[in-house]
């Protein structure tokens, strides 16, 4: 564990040379540490999920959007009385109050980078004081230290880098932990819908396109316009191999939601993501 002699020692070691199988067991204690620490902090935050478990098992269908431009092209309002997922920068859409979605999945960038969009925390304060509102397990600290999001229906899940495209699996259970593929839409809102007993999700705006050479600010790889440090640092990390890993994870998504006779579909326009079978939005209604 750390700070005790082995640790120390260990990771002086590691850090002077370059030895492959020190690294190795130092990458592993590392993770088990990191491990152990998350089931610790998500002990209060069990029986906190578990009141979603098959909350809509009833509504059966639900709808999950994501930030792709292509929603700009489609009539949200449609969804005024549907189960609706949002994330990360949707509460500046136009149409947001007249949906006024039921969820909201937030990754940590937004909150660690929020300096980036100075506009997206009051508009989330003044607009979803009432929404169950999702946030990865690492930035309980961060929220509480700054007193984020006071009185507002917070709940934590366990995001582990586990690759879904590597592993070929994921975990639907979200009071243990869910795993990591590499957008949002996946590490969240497609377990939520899962545990909260949907069987016909229905995608919109999931491009799967940043189209992040046709911009010079690179904001055209989402509806809304997002300052170019904040798109920069999310290309210098995932770049043009991130559209492999999504799709691969989508690809794990959609054959794990089969298996339990489930179903994914792309109700969005455009974009990239040809994973699941395309449906037209407006015939749904």
């Amino acid at each position: 564990m750390k700070g005790t002699l082995v640790y120390s020692v260990a990771k002086k070691i590691v850090g002077k040379y370059d030895l492959v199988y020190i690294r190795k067991a130092y990458d592993w204690e590392q993770k088990q540490v990191r491990r152990l620490r998350a089931n610790w902090a998500m002990i209060p935050e069990r029986p906190r999920l578990k009141r979603f478990k098959k909350l809509h098992a009833d509504q059966k269908r639900c709808f999950i959007i994501g930030n792709g431009p292509s929603i700009l092209q489609q009539d949200l309002t449609k969804l005024e009385h549907e189960i609706v997922f949002v994330t990360n920068s949707f509460v500046h859409h136009n149409q947001y109050d007249e949906i006024n979605p039921t969820y909201y999945c937030v990754t940590i960038d937004l909150i660690k980078y929020n300096d980036f969009d100075a506009e997206w925390y009051p508009l989330m304060l003044e607009k979803t004081a009432n929404t169950p509102k999702f946030f990865s397990l690492r930035a309980k600290p961060f929220i509480r230290k700054h007193n984020l999001f006071v009185n507002h229906p917070i709940f934590y899940l366990n995001c582990r880098d586990t690759p879904i495209w590597e592993t070929k699996s994921m975990s639907l259970d979200i009071t243990n932990e869910v795993y990591y593929g590499c957008t949002l839409i996946i590490d969240f809102c497609l377990p939520l819908a899962f545990y909260m007993g949907f069987s016909d999700i229905y995608l919109l705006g999931c491009d799967c396109d940043y189209k992040l050479r046709e911009a010079e600010d690179l904001s055209k790889g989402y509806f809304h316009h997002f300052c170019r440090a904040f798109n920069q640092k999310r290309f210098e990390e995932h770049g043009e191999p991130w559209y492999d890993k999504v799709t691969a994870s989508y690809s794990v998504a959609r054959d794990t939601f089969e298996k339990h006779a489930r179903k994914i579909y792309n109700a969005g326009v455009g974009g990239k993501l040809e994973v699941f079978e395309r449906v037209n939005y407006d015939d749904l209604f």
